[in-house]
């Protein structure tokens, strides 16, 4: 099977701040944060305020507000620097391996050489290393793509995989 991609900058947006909150501990501490924001904010409505709570409640509203800004300029950076994100990605997935052709560059990597498969509502992600992904939106895919690339992705033996029921 075949597939033609090219990621759009605000699906790129969108998958990394899915990414950047789906960490337990990430969703824990941004939840802390939250409460200890509004038990800030209510005790300064209330009176009950001393300077530290107003201090608190400055620091936990810029923690609040600069994590998704600081996420979105990272995430535009990195997208504006990788030309391999903004251009068109054919994928060939084969039996044994995946072919990746770009503009400038041709690959083959054998299944037995990636690191896991994850599949996300609107993602495939196909991890060469922990850090190192190939993007593929489903955007781009039909329905019977899908169930066909989670076929494929099951056949293969010793990878990791996370894939959805559906």
């Amino acid at each position: 099977m075949q597939i033609k991609t090219q990621i759009q900058f605000k699906d790129y947006l969108k998958l990394q701040y899915t990414l950047s909150y789906q960490s337990f501990f990430t969703l824990f501490s941004t939840c802390l944060v939250v409460i200890a924001f509004i038990v800030s904010f209510r005790q300064i409505l209330e009176g009950a305020a001393d300077d530290d709570t107003i201090y608190w409640l400055i620091f936990l509203g810029a923690y609040i507000f600069l994590r998704p800004v600081v996420t979105y300029f990272a995430t535009k950076k990195n997208f504006n620097t990788h030309q391999i994100l903004r251009e068109e990605i054919i994928y060939e997935f084969l039996p044994d391996k995946l072919l990746v052709t770009t503009s400038y560059s041709n690959s083959e990597i054998p299944w037995t050489k990636m690191y896991k498969i994850r599949e996300l509502k609107k993602w495939f992600l196909i991890y060469q290393s922990n850090r190192t992904a190939n993007l593929i939106s489903k955007n781009f895919l039909t329905d019977e793509q899908i169930l066909q690339l989670r076929s494929l992705f099951k056949s293969i033996q010793g990878i990791k995989l996370k894939l959805k029921s559906k």
